[in-house]
């Protein structure tokens, strides 16, 4: 949902389902329990977690901004050893299975790849895959995985430490 400010409350702002014909959209009251800085996400998509403390007030745990892509998927950006959620499936980053990516001060025949092992989980189902920043999307549960971006880029003659890594995924709907 749209996370908006109202004087000091809080609020996510959820559209109606896409397949009713209901207009309506409901603005859900939070707690935020939360230490990234709020300002920087008021106005903006996002995903919370957390749980429901009394009558329709919402704590919130975890809040992550969604960036939208054009065809109704959701990207999100992930550092190493974290999670990410992204449409409906959280996303934990948990190593990197190879790195053969050109680097940017090399002239390469091919662009190269690297892959990562993740585990991926769904409302109902969970499974640990390795996913390549060249591949097709990942089909999983409902929804298809795909890795968009990788950071930071190589630089010949350096190695990039693990915990640098920061990895852009798609999920799009089957």
């Amino acid at each position: 949902g749209k996370l908006i400010q109202q004087g000091n409350g809080f609020f996510l702002v959820i559209g109606a389902p896409q397949d009713t014909t209901e207009e309506v959209s409901y603005s859900l009251p939070l707690t935020i329990k939360v230490s990234n800085p709020l300002g920087t996400l008021v106005g903006k998509y996002v995903s919370a977690q957390g749980s429901f403390i009394s009558g329709n007030t919402f704590e919130v745990t975890s809040l992550e901004e969604i960036l939208s892509s054009d065809n109704g998927g959701e990207v999100v950006k992930i550092k190493m050893g974290e999670s990410g959620f992204a449409n409906g499936v959280r996303i934990t980053l948990r190593k990197v299975d190879s790195d053969s990516r050109c680097p940017k001060d090399v002239k390469c025949i091919t662009a190269g790849l690297a892959s990562f092992e993740v585990v991926l989980k769904s409302d109902t189902d969970q499974e640990t895959v390795t996913l390549a920043s060249d591949k097709p999307e990942h089909p999983f549960d409902a929804f298809k995985v795909s890795i968009v971006d990788v950071s930071p880029t190589p630089v010949s003659k350096t190695t990039i430490e693990e915990s640098a890594y920061e990895v852009t995924f798609k999920v799009e709907n089957l």
